[in-house]
């Protein structure tokens, strides 16, 4: 959990380095008292005994707590329940456990933080919080955005427009990294503000103190508010806990061996002799439409649902060196090996590629496919073209 969710979950600001401890701390109390036994194994009844007193070890705890004793202590909210020890010790057992009841008994108060009371001026924005009337944001969380921008503003060196740009595209300060400012865009006349990805808030709100100062400086933060609440967003808790996690994120490293099941994914025996082969000798081979097959390379359209069902499941396969666009190097690129390319069973679609293809002599139909043909799907490729020996099929 980042240190910006943290905060945005109530943990403080800066927050605190937090654990689940709290919530296997039982288990691990039984385990740390077996160990100071060298007990590994114990059977279920001396478990049970080693449980009893345990329990009764946390409950003395509790009332060494009360009278200011122990590790234990009694929150601020619940000070006001505690009998100094002197006294405590004065009163009979039916008093001293009256006591006790009385504190077990109170219901659980949420605790005020001890800033929330005096709430900080902003002095450097020209809209506060309330002015704003932003209710599909939490309050508190909404003063801490406001808070952030009101940081950023005091210093004129925490805004630092992009050099060479002719857009307003600022590097903007971030108290949580200071290594990697935040890349805010804006737009003056029409309030039109932004930050990159990298930003919890932003992901998760579509409303940060980046934004707010920036927009403040270009003098356009009530044309930004405005056209937020227009938009009415709300909270994105998948965006928020998925922020600044790698991109590869649950995928592993290599790549999978697993072979999907399916007819189209058996490839014929005397298909393997044509991945060897160079492009320009390649012919099409006949198959069936099947697993994930979804783009014509030739027209780059999807294939339609109505082409996964027969007879028109029929498609053209090719191996080819694929033609892609480089994510990263935003280039046109050609694969160094040879790979699998689907076409509809369309002469233009695979001229598109190869001008010279021909239905009559470019079209491979394999034992395989054939004896897996009907009818229907003779008739379909005898219309195109192809001959084939109905008595064989």
């Amino acid at each position: 959990m980042t240190s910006e969710l943290q905060a945005m979950c109530g943990f403080g600001f800066p927050p605190k380095p937090y654990t689940q401890n709290a919530n296997g701390c039982m288990n691990s109390v039984i385990k740390n008292s077996l160990k100071s036994d060298n007990q590994s194994k114990v059977d279920p009844f001396e478990f049970a005994k080693k449980l009893e007193k345990i329990v009764q070890q946390q409950e003395r705890e509790v009332k060494m707590a009360f009278v200011g004793l122990g590790e234990y202590k009694v929150k601020e909210e619940y000070r006001h329940l505690l009998i100094p020890e002197d006294q405590f010790w004065r009163k009979n057992a039916s008093q001293r456990e009256a006591a006790l009841q009385r504190l077990q008994a109170q219901p659980l108060r949420p605790r005020q933080p001890e800033d929330e009371s005096a709430e900080k001026t902003l002095n450097n924005l020209s809209m506060s919080p309330e002015d704003s009337q932003i209710i599909s944001i939490p309050y508190r969380i909404l003063l801490d955005i406001f808070d952030k921008a009101d940081d950023i503003r005091q210093n004129e060196r925490n805004i630092v427009s992009v050099p060479g740009s002719d857009q307003s595209i600022y590097f903007v300060k971030d108290r949580c990294s200071l290594d990697s400012p935040r890349k805010v865009t804006c737009n003056p006349n029409t309030g039109l503000t932004k930050c990159d990805n990298k930003c919890v808030r932003w992901k998760g709100y579509k409303f940060c103190g980046h934004t707010v100062a920036v927009a403040d400086k270009e003098r356009c933060l009530t044309k930004f508010v405005e056209k937020f609440k227009k938009q009415g967003t709300t909270a994105n808790l998948s965006q928020m806990s998925c922020a600044n996690l790698p991109k590869n994120r649950g995928k592993k490293p290599q790549k999978s061996t697993q072979v999907r099941k399916g007819r189209c994914n058996i490839p014929p025996s005397v298909v393997t002799e044509y991945q060897e082969d160079s492009e320009q000798h390649q012919p099409c081979h006949l198959t069936f439409m099947a697993g994930l097959i979804k783009k014509c390379y030739g027209c780059q359209q999807n294939f339609s649902d109505k082409q996964r069902h027969p007879p028109h499941d029929l498609i053209l396969k090719r191996y080819d060196h694929r033609v892609y666009n480089s994510p990263k190097s935003k280039t046109m690129r050609k694969t160094k090996t040879l790979q699998n390319t689907y076409f509809h069973l369309n002469v233009d679609c695979v001229r598109k590629k190869h001008p010279q293809f021909e239905f009559s002599t470019d079209v491979i139909l394999h034992e395989e496919i054939k004896h897996q043909l009907s009818s229907q799907h003779v008739q379909l490729l005898e219309s195109l073209g192809l001959d084939i020996d109905i008595e064989e099929v």
